[in-house]
């Protein structure tokens, strides 16, 4: 992409995902007998890499992470 535009800007993609908790992992509420983690990622997509990585129980929300700059 950096070939196509001269200056795209700070372009980045967020995303996150559930991810099956094991039995050790008591923070990861989700809903009652079910136990996820919920992996938040930044994404660089000018340089194709990953800036910020954050882990959560499973009721967290994207929002609080993109409105406070993490990525």
């Amino acid at each position: 992409m950096p070939h196509q535009h001269a200056d795209p800007g700070n372009l980045a993609a967020f995303d996150d995902s559930l991810i099956d908790a094991v039995l050790s992992m008591t923070w990861a509420d989700y809903r009652k007998g079910s136990k996820k983690a919920k992996v938040h990622l930044g994404f660089n997509l000018n340089q194709g890499i990953p800036t910020k990585i954050f882990i959560t129980n499973g009721k967290e929300a994207e929002r609080p992470f993109v409105n406070q700059g993490y990525f």
